[in-house]
């Protein structure tokens, strides 16, 4: 099984592993339960995470600002 991890700094942030029973690429992230998808190729899977990311990290900007 093909499988890619993302880490920031030593925290694993996200998965995107090939899904052989759908033939395609599932990304999911041990942050959040709700937070998985699709994609056709493994860039296609990552480019979802990756925005999925993003988009989640926005919630804490208002954290960092004023620490």
């Amino acid at each position: 099984m093909q499988r890619f991890t993302g880490h920031v700094g030593t925290v694993e942030v996200g998965i995107v592993e090939y899904d052989g029973s759908n033939r395609l690429w599932t990304w999911w992230s041990p942050l959040a339960e709700a937070a998985w998808g699709h994609g056709q190729d493994a860039e296609g899977a990552q480019r979802g995470f990756e925005a999925w990311l993003r988009g989640w990290l926005e919630n804490f900007r208002p954290f960092f600002e004023h620490a």
